[in-house]
């Protein structure tokens, strides 16, 4: 809760200098890259499993998606800050056969092992849910240069954040189940995209954003860790307020 505690006061803060406001909608398609997973379990077991490949499924239910909302500043319009969230999946897929090494009931391990033999599943089909606050940096192009901001054609932008993750983890470990959300964090993203003006409300944009975060989450009887570094490609529409 203290993520979102300092978000709500940042933006108490900014919200009388905003000379505008935009409301966006997004869909998108993630890739994330192979990673260690690391489960410890009770009895001494401290197992790494090697290079774990994730699936997103982005365009099944619940989809990829995701809102922002961003105050673009009164004296330094090219300025702003966005609240942004957004969910997107990953599944492991237990028939992989992969390295892994450590310790099993206090028994050293190594080579290869089926990962559903040990972890019968692991995913966040909830999403790996970000919850970002994120600065924002827009440019006018060419002829658009001396124009208002809200008659420009093209926006291009670049922005950064960082905040909570929030993912959804469904496992199953020793025949115990579990599916919770649970608070995890911090997540971090950089992006860059550009926009395009289809009335003198709406705009049109597509993006590419990278994400990082490193987090441990509970299993039945112990935790599991991974890394998820994560491109992502999405399209949405923006509406000024």
């Amino acid at each position: 809760m203290r993520w979102i505690h300092a978000i709500v006061i940042l933006l108490a803060v900014i919200g009388p200098a905003r000379a505008e406001t935009q409301f966006s909608l997004y869909i998108g398609k993630s890739f994330t890259n192979d990673s260690d997973l690391q489960l410890r379990q009770p009895g001494d077991t401290r197992l790494t499993f090697h290079g774990v490949s994730w699936e997103d499924e982005s365009f099944q239910m619940p989809i990829y998606y995701g809102w922002r909302v961003t105050h673009f500043l009164k004296r330094q319009p090219e300025w702003g800050v966005a609240l942004d969230f957004f969910h997107y999946k990953v599944f492991s897929d237990p028939d992989q056969v992969l390295p892994v090494s450590g310790s099993r009931s206090g028994t050293p391990v190594s080579g290869r092992e089926r990962l559903g033999d040990t972890l019968a599943s692991f995913s966040m089909s909830h999403g790996v849910n970000y919850l970002t606050l994120n600065s924002i940096h827009r440019w006018r192009l060419g002829s658009d240069a001396g124009q208002q901001w809200d008659d420009v054609r093209w926006q291009p932008y670049v922005g950064a954040g960082i905040g909570a993750v929030i993912p959804h983890v469904e496992a199953m470990v020793g025949g115990r189940t579990i599916g919770e959300y649970q608070w995890r964090g911090p997540g971090f993203q950089i992006f860059t995209g550009a926009s395009y003006r289809l009335a003198s409300h709406w705009r049109l944009f597509a993006e590419y954003k990278f994400t990082h975060t490193s987090i441990t989450v509970d299993v039945p009887g112990g935790d599991a860790h991974t890394t998820l570094d994560t491109h992502h490609l999405v399209l949405g529409g923006a509406y000024r307020l």
